[in-house]
């Protein structure tokens, strides 16, 4: 399996392939985000698109530079595919090689329970947990 990041000038190349993919994480953002804002934000280079893929794309995961005060931290904000035990471990090297060549303290992921696994096995320690309170006809 070849992971690879998309140049933001040619996420048209592979977006038809993928949109179900992104479409499908977006669904856990509530409202957040749709597929076309994620597009946008590609093509913009505010957020990058990684590929997962052996004649066919079989994952993706979208990241962003998260800069704090005193860190910074490559964000694994969206991740979504097939046959995950596959790709997941390289994207996940990939991903930690480029975090360090771009002088990022390290990587930050949120996401629902069930990543916790593989996060866990490929090093990343659960320093906390995301609580939502929707306001929604209140």
């Amino acid at each position: 399996m070849k992971v690879s990041l998309v140049p933001s000038n040619l996420i048209h190349t592979c977006w038809d392939e993928i949109e179900g993919y992104v479409a499908k994480a977006c669904k856990y953002t509530y409202g957040r985000y749709t597929p076309s804002d994620i597009k946008e934000m590609v093509e913009d280079e505010y957020f990058q698109l990684w590929v997962a893929f052996d004649g066919k794309i079989y994952g993706v995961v979208i990241t962003q530079f998260m800069v704090y005060p005193r860190a910074k931290y490559l964000g694994m904000l969206f991740c979504g595919g097939i046959n995950f035990s596959k790709w997941g471990d390289d994207m996940i090297a990939i991903l930690k090689r480029f975090a360090k060549d771009m002088k990022c303290d390290g990587i930050e992921a949120t996401g629902r329970s069930g990543w916790s696994k593989l996060l866990k096995k490929n090093g990343h320690i659960a320093r906390w947990v995301t609580f939502e309170l929707p306001l929604e006809g209140v």
